[in-house]
């Protein structure tokens, strides 16, 4: 029991980075500069389209977030509204609004927990 456990397991040589030598597979700078990382080329310079604004996305995040409203896992925003409204919980009229205007954008219906719990 004496023995030390280094002992017992054979001794392999490592890179010479680890006994404070650069390793010989690092780029050695000089100056102090940093190497350039390269870039991927743009295949394309057309952007996506948002068919909702900065605020309707803050908004609809609110909606989704706001516990007041009920849970939101297992169904749509529009769902959720309208249950909401059913139980006289006065969920925004611009949320509904928002969701009757991108009707066609099924994202957009998702909460934002969609596909993450």
């Amino acid at each position: 029991m004496s023995q030390k456990l280094s002992s017992k397991f054979p001794q392999t040589k490592t890179s010479g980075s680890r006994q404070g030598k650069p390793s010989s597979k690092r780029q050695k700078v000089s100056n102090g500069a940093v190497p350039s990382i390269p870039t991927p080329a743009k295949t394309s310079s057309v952007q996506p389209v948002q068919l909702y604004g900065e605020e309707e996305a803050q908004c609809l995040k609110q909606f989704d977030l706001t516990s007041r409203f009920g849970p939101c896992t297992g169904m749509s925003r529009t769902e959720r509204w309208e249950r909401a409204d059913k139980m006289g919980l006065s969920p925004p009229l611009n949320v509904r609004d928002i969701l009757a205007r991108m009707e066609s954008d099924s994202d957009l219906h998702h909460n934002v927990w969609h596909d993450r719990v």
